[in-house]
């Protein structure tokens, strides 16, 4: 546990207070359990609590997002389709992230194909071709209901 300590060094007449904070080690356990769910183009990355950690550090590869998170799990909204994508995670604590621990590592992609989305109040399935335009992704329906 972090422990705080305050010293009093004087000279001459002059006295002055040091605060001092001991901090705890960083976790020396490697985040187990890493698994991650697609769901249209989102990922949601889950893994097992690792002792002593008290925050995640999550890296998303190709994009280098890093995310700070006290959860267990995260979602990666907005992932672009036919993309492979790498997520590491470390776990960290007041005293940092250990450099003897190696990330852990899971590589998924976002499938084109039967996209479904329930992010709103009204759930639907769309099935067609996405084409690139540029720099944007646009979709041709095979055919639409609502």
């Amino acid at each position: 546990d972090a422990r705080n300590f305050s010293c009093l060094l004087s000279r001459i007449g002059v006295s002055r207070t040091i605060n001092l904070q001991v901090l705890p080690k960083p976790p020396v356990d490697r985040v187990e359990d890493l698994k991650v769910a697609t769901h249209g183009f989102t990922a949601t990355v889950t893994w097992a609590p690792v002792a002593d950690a008290t925050f995640y550090m999550l890296n998303l590869i190709p994009g280098n997002t890093i995310v700070k998170t006290e959860d267990l799990e995260y979602h990666f909204e907005e992932l672009l389709p036919d993309t492979q994508y790498t997520v590491e995670v470390l776990p960290g604590n007041t005293g940092g992230i250990s450099t003897d621990v190696m990330p852990a590592t899971v590589d998924f992609r976002v499938s084109r194909e039967g996209k479904s989305s329930c992010d709103y109040d009204v759930c639907f399935s769309i099935k067609g071709d996405i084409i690139e335009e540029g720099d944007d992704y646009v979709m041709v329906p095979e055919s639409s209901t609502v």
